[in-house]
């Protein structure tokens, strides 16, 4: 389960990026559910390599 305290944080979810693609052509889009799956994959491998910091986290 994830959970989150305090104030949320100001994530704009909605921006125009029309000058972003002027300017540097169009980005790559990544699905959700593959950026979800890459990030998990992401903090699975820093953790087995000792290199993810877990104190905060609950039992």
């Amino acid at each position: 389960m994830i959970r989150a305290e305090g104030k949320p944080l100001p994530i704009a979810y909605d921006l125009d990026d029309s000058a972003l693609v002027r300017d540097l052509g169009e980005a790559p889009r990544t699905p959700l559910e593959r950026g979800i799956r890459e990030t998990i994959e992401i903090f699975e491998r820093l953790h087995r390599a000792g290199r993810l910091d877990t104190r905060d986290l609950e039992e």
